[in-house]
């Protein structure tokens, strides 16, 4: 990892690094990392009267930075809706296997019905229309999950547009 110049212009820890002792999750580490970059760049801004190459200069150095946090930013939450899509499935999966144990129910409730008319057959009925009416619940929440609204990297796109518009504002 390329390491970070700090506000008095030598090297601070890399990006993304893992401080000792913090437990905090990457994404956190990332974002907080972000404020304080916004917030020195902004204080340089304000105190400095640089010249156009000199900010021209520093824009070039944070850009490199910049992108290593937002991909680090988007791994992150890529991993969290592979997660989402594993619970997904499983939810289907799970739905699935209830509703093929209430076909064979429901279908030895109807043999049960036919031969016997009353009795039995009904209580098998009930057994049946209530694992197929979790069965179902199940697959309809395994399907929302995997929505693809629900699977967009909606953070770090935000994020991309935010950086976009303090970038610009650099340039002016």
């Amino acid at each position: 990892m390329s390491e970070q110049p700090n506000a008095r212009g030598s090297a601070a820890r890399p990006i993304g690094a893992v401080r000792a002792g913090d437990s905090r999750p990457l994404e956190q580490r990332a974002a907080e990392d972000r404020v304080v970059e916004a917030r020195t760049v902004e204080s340089r801004s304000m105190g400095d009267a640089r010249s156009v190459p000199e900010l021209l200069g520093d824009l070039a150095r944070s850009i490199p930075a910049l992108v290593r946090q937002e991909i680090l930013l988007l791994r992150s939450e890529l991993s969290d809706k592979v997660t989402q899509i594993e619970v997904g499935l499983g939810s289907i999966v799970a739905g699935g296997i209830l509703l093929f144990a209430a076909l064979l129910v429901l279908l030895q409730a109807i043999v049960i019905a036919l031969t016997e008319f009353v009795g039995p057959g009904w209580a098998a009925l009930i057994v049946g229309v209530i694992v197929a009416a979790i069965g179902a619940v199940l697959l309809k929440k395994g399907a929302d999950q995997m929505k693809t609204t629900n699977l967009m990297p909606n953070r770090t796109a935000n994020q991309l547009k935010q950086d976009a518009e303090l970038a610009k504002e650099q340039v002016r």
